[in-house]
């Protein structure tokens, strides 16, 4: 698996920077890549566990940032607030979509005043 990761990167470089590279020369950059990355490793356990919580301090700061910033909108009072009694039997629709007339495993199925297939939807899509 880590086999793929100069590859990978050598792809990332070469669209982002408009580079044409191919045969020989694309495996020498690989070839580098794996070396620099080899030696790295080699050098002991102080530096790649420095480089790794370097790049886990890159990767989750977009996350802190929209916690940081999206923070003071959040309405707490709204947590628990359940839908109003029946809402999905009015006249208008209560989704923008083909929510209510789309087949599925749990079409409407309501417990609790809660609709289910939407809630479950949204708690899987952010986890």
């Amino acid at each position: 698996d880590n086999a793929i990761y100069p590859t990978l990167f050598l792809e990332y470089v070469t669209s982002v920077a408009g580079w044409q590279v191919g045969g020989w020369e694309r495996f020498g950059y690989v070839a580098a890549i794996t070396v620099a990355l080899a030696l790295v490793n080699y050098s002991g356990l102080e530096i790649v566990g420095n480089a790794s919580l370097v790049v886990c301090i890159i990767a989750m700061s977009p996350f802190v940032i929209l916690t940081v910033v999206g923070a003071p909108k959040v309405v707490t009072s709204r947590w628990f607030q359940l839908p109003e009694k029946n809402a999905y039997d009015k006249e208008e629709p209560l989704f923008d979509d083909d929510f209510q007339t789309a087949p599925g495993p749990l079409p409407l199925f309501t417990c609790a005043n809660i609709l289910w297939r939407p809630f479950l939807n949204n708690m899987f899509w952010n986890l």
